[in-house]
């Protein structure tokens, strides 16, 4: 399985291995970057520095593929939690993804790096409050998905309702980021399989 590292070579091929692309320029630690999983199994016992090239490689591996499977799992459950979700009278298996945390946004980008998703499949759209910076928002969004803001469709505008008292105002309001994969029934089920 994944976790005992028998699912490498598939995640490798996939994009597990050496996946620095978009999660490294989003800000995000790519699945083979250091996040510091080393230095605890030096705490742990290892032999620290005097220890043979080879063994610090394979400890390095190791601590890579934790990382991979951690933010396979995670970013699984983020999209369980924050994904649209087929439903039994409607079923399309394809990823689409909306939040309007910074965040969670590039956690999502990251778990599709991890799993093979290319840039070419992806498509962007702003979701935001008539009343806000609709320009500034697109701006915000190309910066945190590491895109510019031509790959982005046309916003979707919610008309103001004055009844209402929003707290999502001001120059820290965004909207949110709707981010839709095409052709991605592979992912799909393997969000749904992994939840």
């Amino acid at each position: 399985g994944l976790a005992d590292g028998g699912g490498e070579r598939e995640l490798a091929g996939r994009g597990g291995e050496g996946t620095g692309g978009r999660a490294g320029r989003r800000g995000l630690p790519a699945a083979d970057d250091h996040v510091g999983l080393e230095g605890r199994d030096r705490d742990l016992g290892g032999a620290g520095v005097g220890e043979p090239d080879q063994r610090a490689g394979e400890r390095s591996r190791r601590a890579r593929r934790r990382r991979q499977v951690l933010l396979l799992l995670v970013g699984a459950a983020a999209y369980w939690a924050e994904g649209t979700k087929a439903k039994p009278w409607r079923r399309q298996d394809r990823l689409s993804f909306t939040n309007g945390d910074p965040n969670m946004i590039r956690l999502f980008l990251a778990w599709l790096d991890l799993v093979g998703v290319t840039e070419e499949r992806l498509s962007y759209r702003v979701q935001i409050h008539e009343s806000a910076g609709i320009e500034g928002a697109v701006r915000f969004w190309a910066t945190i998905a590491g895109v510019s803001e031509q790959a982005f469709s046309k916003t979707t505008v919610k008309r103001h309702n004055p009844k209402t008292n929003r707290h999502n105002t001001g120059d820290v309001y965004h909207g949110c980021l709707v981010i839709r994969v095409r052709r991605s029934a592979e992912e799909y089920r393997l969000a749904e399989g992994l939840w």
